[in-house]
């Protein structure tokens, strides 16, 4: 699977079957037509087959499969998002959360850009610098 955001198309997706096709291509798209919040995707994580986190300019993320979006953090402005075996990591322009189990927390206040996780270190990437988060 590939799946692809873009600033005014939504997210176009190769090899899972949803949203709608594009024209005679083996891409289908997913917007605002298809249940997501708004067609600028800044954002997207491996949510397992068939699915996607998406991060959106103005409306939070959410999950993406065949049975549409699935809000998870609402009315925030996501710029990175890394999935790893035990939830979901979001860097938005208020905070760095954590999405597991147990909810969604806000880890720390930065306005974060990047994020890599590097065997027992999230390295976030923020407007004042990198910092090392020990998990």
């Amino acid at each position: 699977e590939v799946w692809v955001g873009s600033e005014d198309a939504g997210v176009s997706v190769r090899g899972a079957s949803l949203g709608r096709r594009n024209g005679r291509s083996r891409w289908h798209q997913f917007g605002r037509l298809d249940g997501l919040p708004e067609d600028w995707v800044m954002a997207i994580a491996c949510a397992g087959p068939g699915a996607a986190w998406v991060g959106t300019y103005r409306h939070g993320v959410g999950r993406v499969d065949a049975s549409g979006w699935t809000p998870l953090l609402e009315d925030a402005w996501v710029q990175a998002l890394l999935a790893d075996s035990d939830g979901l990591w979001i860097g938005t322009a208020d905070g760095l959360y954590r999405a597991d189990d147990n909810g969604v927390q806000l880890v720390a206040e930065e306005d974060v850009h990047a994020l890599f996780r590097d065997s027992d270190t999230l390295w976030v990437g923020t407007r004042s610098g990198l910092v090392g988060i020990r998990l």
